[in-house]
């Protein structure tokens, strides 16, 4: 981390300068939280409380001003990129365990269902950038969030082994064009929504 911080410039204002301790806070709490919540003790609900004490100050100093609250404009499309990639992760870290212990498939045939989501992603933005200057952004991420909802639904139904297993492909590949449409267009979001001159500052 060190030498990358040379390379960090900082030309604003006493107000809107960024400690370096702020992010290295949030990794500390954030990496307390994601531990222990993968230890199945007592006392680990103590270590997320820590965690969260850690990395919730931290967090409020890094994101932009109204995140917590949704402000509409670049606070709502930092809100929206978390709430989408927390919901894919959600599934993607298992997805393919669901595949190999609950469905009986192989490490091969559960990749395939990631291989699948990949290329459908692509597809998604391709979709994405070809619309991107004649649909509204908000519409963009509508469509790009219920498709990922959509083929979550599909995913999770796949649990159960009466459910066709095509409905975890089916469901992962809707997810991956979902974020092929969604992700790019937070970002191009929050530029259009930032001031002249000001689209890399927040």
């Amino acid at each position: 981390i060190a030498p990358a911080l040379d390379l960090v410039t900082n030309d604003g204002d006493a107000d809107t300068a960024l400690e370096v301790r702020w992010p290295l806070q949030l990794m500390v709490g954030a990496g307390i939280v994601f531990t222990s919540i993968t230890v199945v003790e007592p006392w680990a609900l103590v270590a997320v409380a820590l965690g969260v004490a850690v990395a919730l100050p931290a967090l409020k100093r890094i994101v932009p001003r109204g995140t917590f609250r949704a402000v509409r404009g670049v606070p709502a499309a930092a809100v929206t990129a978390f709430v989408l990639s927390v919901g894919f992760l959600a599934i993607d870290a298992f997805l393919t365990l669901m595949l190999t212990e609950v469905r009986g498939l192989t490490i091969g045939q559960a990749g395939l269902a990631v291989t699948g989501a990949t290329l459908t992603w692509a597809l998604g933005s391709a979709w994405q950038s070809s619309r991107a200057d004649r649909m509204r952004p908000s519409r963009l991420l509508i469509v790009g969030a219920a498709l990922v909802f959509v083929g979550g639904v599909g995913v999770a139904a796949a649990l159960s082994t009466e459910v066709p297993l095509a409905s975890a492909y089916v469901g992962w590949a809707i997810v991956g064009f979902g974020m092929g449409v969604a992700f790019p267009t937070i970002p191009l979001a929050a530029m259009r929504a930032a001031g002249e001159g000001e689209e890399g500052t927040e």
